[in-house]
């Protein structure tokens, strides 16, 4: 995602944290790989601070890095509430133009980031950018969806109904995604809808009057979808050695109908 494009995520960053409050199956996964590297560790689009967050309460020093400047906002919310501040370092930046003085011991794209690096020349750009913020010997992780898998997003273009929530500011938020695939290009268009029930009172006579709208907002993307040994020729032109690939959260061997495309990398070089 480059940072033009900023101004199209920032309506959608508060119903974040709604569409993955119950997620933490990766968790684990980060905080095993922050154990056995360096510090400072890179977050390649914090959001809200979902993975960052986990990893400062271990007490691992973290930099949180996004486009959106409204995504940002909530992450330093929650790092506030959290007693947080001074564990995680957020900049708004973009990771192809990333300009740091720090050098990091580890970096990751969670949860399909990387997908949002629409062209070659971008993915290209980041890695690079990533060689030269990384530490000698230091590992990037680039998690995705398997788009061989039964699991990937269904691109069928079908409305499906994702849930319906209360959110935190009191309304109720039905989230609805309809996702349709290019295979020649490696590109998904999604369409993500929210719906909020706004509830009126009307304190009118002779009775009290309670009435409700509908406050809808709409956000249209695209995702280019990768395959392994992809990925595998993009971090070795970047600098980067494949170490591993796994299929899941824990650490499962990478297969066709595994859920998930975990690569695993190396920095090379001085």
């Amino acid at each position: 995602m480059r940072r033009s494009e900023q101004a199209a995520y920032d309506p959608i960053a508060r119903f974040y944290d709604l569409d993955h409050q119950d997620f933490d199956d990766d968790i684990s996964m980060y905080l095993n790989f922050a154990r056995a590297s360096q510090s400072p560790l890179l977050d390649i689009g914090v959001g809200t601070g979902r993975v960052a967050i986990a990893l400062a309460k271990a007490r691992y020093p973290v930099t949180g890095i996004d486009v959106s400047q409204a995504m940002l906002a909530l992450a330093r919310e929650r790092l506030h509430h959290e007693g947080l501040v001074d564990q995680v370092a957020l900049i708004h930046a973009d990771v192809c133009t990333l300009e740091s003085a720090s050098r990091f011991g580890f970096a990751y794209f969670a949860l399909n980031t990387f997908t949002h690096l629409l062209d070659q020349a971008d993915q290209m750009r980041a890695l690079r950018t990533l060689w030269h913020h990384l530490l000698p010997g230091a590992r990037l992780l680039i998690d995705q969806w398997n788009p061989l898998s039964s699991e990937a997003p269904d691109a069928s273009g079908q409305w499906l109904l994702g849930y319906r929530q209360r959110s935190s500011w009191g309304t109720w938020v039905t989230q609805s995604v309809a996702t349709v695939a290019d295979p020649g290009q490696q590109l998904l268009t999604t369409t993500m809808i929210y719906d909020e029930e706004i509830v009126r009172h009307q304190r009118e006579r002779p009775l009290p009057v309670t009435g409700s709208s509908i406050r809808r907002t709409t956000l249209a993307f695209k995702l280019r979808y990768h395959y392994c040994f992809e990925v595998q020729w993009l971090l070795l032109a970047a600098g980067f050695e494949t170490e591993a690939t796994f299929g899941d959260y824990d650490l499962g061997p990478y297969r066709g109908a595994s859920p998930r495309l975990i690569t695993l990398a190396k920095r090379v070089g001085s």
